[in-house]
């Protein structure tokens, strides 16, 4: 086994390495608008805060689901095909959901940077398990 082969089942066992998966490209198959969406909960509480979690995990239009810290904000991540798709999913699926006190769409018009991953240069090798006997 070569010394990067190791390294990488070091990764995997340590659950560094969570999963491999293709990038799709989301224009080529139709689904050309995103949108963010900020939501406000009327009502913060942790049960309330679980009960819109389960909800939005629950749906397919959601891509990503973001809590602001220490508040009952968030911010989600939807892809449609276009702004008719978008105004089903607000009026049908988001406005809802449990306990939504706002919601404010934001459409990207273009994406300068799209996810590439986790930067090991930018949080130094040093934080990465070692390997044995090194």
């Amino acid at each position: 086994m070569s010394a990067c082969h190791r390294r990488v089942r070091i990764l995997e066992r340590d659950r560094i390495i969570d999963g491999y998966g293709a990038r799709i490209s989301a224009a080529k198959l139709g689904v050309a608008l995103s949108a963010f969406v900020h939501i406000v909960l009327n009502d913060p509480s942790p049960d309330a805060m679980a009960t819109f979690e389960r909800a939005v995990a629950a749906m397919d239009d959601v891509i990503e689901c973001h809590l602001f810290a220490g508040s009952g904000e968030y911010l989600l991540q939807v892809q449609t095909t276009d702004m008719a798709e978008f105004d089903v999913i607000h009026r049908k699926r988001l406005s809802r959901l449990p306990h939504v006190g706002s919601m404010a769409p934001r459409f990207v018009g273009r994406t300068i940077i799209s996810w590439r991953g986790v930067s090991l240069s930018r949080i130094g090798m040093r934080k990465m398990p070692q390997q044995e006997g090194s």
